[in-house]
């Protein structure tokens, strides 16, 4: 190829086929290092998706927990909302947990008449899965329990997101069709996409269920 192109700067006389061989060339060139640049893009993008799923996997979000009873009215302080994650440790017998995960309450929206969710960060995934459980057999002792007002939900890697809100919905539209359903909602992190489980009245163990 770059024999050509020195012919064609010395003004020397090039047939059409030599033309027409040149510019496949050119284009199969192209074209290769196109497709190489697309890889290494969608490396990156797997790469960094994959970041997000492990920037995320301690984490939790709960919705519907009031703010400090001391708070501004502009809400509460760093300091405030970690008492109030550390009085929910404290009511799921989780007391040991409550020095080793961080505490942070979202923005305030003053359009809004609800306190944000505040995310927890846990040291490590075993302690998350430890929350869970707790939550799941915990007993509440009066109308007024905390634990029985507030949500808990993972949280979401953004690009995740969309996915999860559809398998959410299937999962709610099962467990009402039939109260013996349960539904279990997952990460699959090889594979970067949302899982919906499911587990029938009689059934030992969830299957997996399509959502979209």
């Amino acid at each position: 190829m770059e024999e050509i192109v020195d012919r064609a700067k010395n003004g020397d006389n090039i047939s059409i086929g030599e033309l027409v061989l040149f510019m496949y060339d050119l284009f199969s060139k192209k074209e290769k290092e196109i497709n190489l640049l697309k890889k290494e893009i969608n490396d990156l993008k797997v790469q960094v998706q994959r970041n997000e799923i492990l920037k995320t996997r301690e984490s939790i979000i709960i919705s519907n927990m009031l703010n400090h009873t001391k708070a501004q009215a502009s809400g509460e302080n760093s300091k405030q909302t970690k008492e109030n994650v550390n009085f929910v440790l404290e009511e799921l017998k989780l007391k040991h947990l409550q020095s080793q995960c961080v505490a942070l309450r979202f923005k305030y929206d003053p359009k809004k008449s609800s306190p944000p969710p505040v995310k927890i960060t846990f040291a490590t995934l075993d302690q998350k899965i430890e929350f869970f459980k707790a939550l799941a057999t915990h007993k509440p002792h009066s109308k007024s329990d905390l634990i029985k007002k507030i949500r808990v939900t993972d949280e979401i890697p953004s690009f995740l997101k969309k996915d999860y809100n559809k398998a959410a919905k299937k999962a709610y539209d099962l467990r009402k069709a039939d109260k013996t359903n349960k539904t279990q909602i997952r990460i699959n992190a090889r594979n970067q996409t949302i899982e919906l489980f499911t587990k029938e009245e009689g059934q030992t163990s969830y299957t997996l269920h399509p959502y979209d």
